[in-house]
């Protein structure tokens, strides 16, 4: 939540790539932030995540696509992804999933990824988005064990 923050006001469209599992959406919706989709691989994960929403599930955009294999019908003010873009080992699935986002964000559009080091994600993304923030944060694996996460906010120029 700490990222959407760094991102602006209540109006904000928001997509959450791979979301299905997160409870990011729940979170927004407690803002009353109302233009939110989440975006996931998993039909299974995307039913569970509505079911745990209750009412507020129709409020919530729900996609259950492969982000590689996606070609945006819009455009949102902010693009989140804590995992998926950093699991891509293929280039071409990398390359895809950046012609999405490339489509789907607009000129001062925010990014926000959590990946590898901020050069890193910046050289992925290249010079038509700004670093703007980035920080580290602990998160616990399933095992219990605790994993740094890179997260970085860019935004289109």
């Amino acid at each position: 939540m700490r990222a959407i923050a760094l991102c602006g006001g209540q109006a904000l469209s928001i997509i959450d790539i791979g979301g299905g599992s997160s409870r990011l959406a729940g979170a927004l919706m407690e803002q009353r932030r109302h233009d939110v989709t989440v975006l996931d691989l998993s039909k299974r994960v995307l039913t569970l995540a509505r079911v745990r929403l209750g009412a507020d599930r129709r409020k919530v955009a729900w996609i259950a696509k492969d982000v590689t294999r996606w070609q945006p019908h819009r455009q949102w003010d902010i693009w989140h992804d804590r995992a998926v873009f950093r699991f891509l080992t293929e280039d071409q699935d990398r390359q895809a999933y950046l012609q999405a986002l490339g489509a789907a964000v607009p000129h001062k559009g925010h990014v926000v990824l959590a990946g590898c080091a901020p050069d890193g994600l910046q050289s992925q993304l290249g010079e038509s988005y700004d670093l703007l923030h980035s920080w580290v944060e602990a998160h616990g694996t399933p095992t219990g064990q605790a994993q740094a996460f890179t997260w970085c906010v860019f935004q289109k120029l």
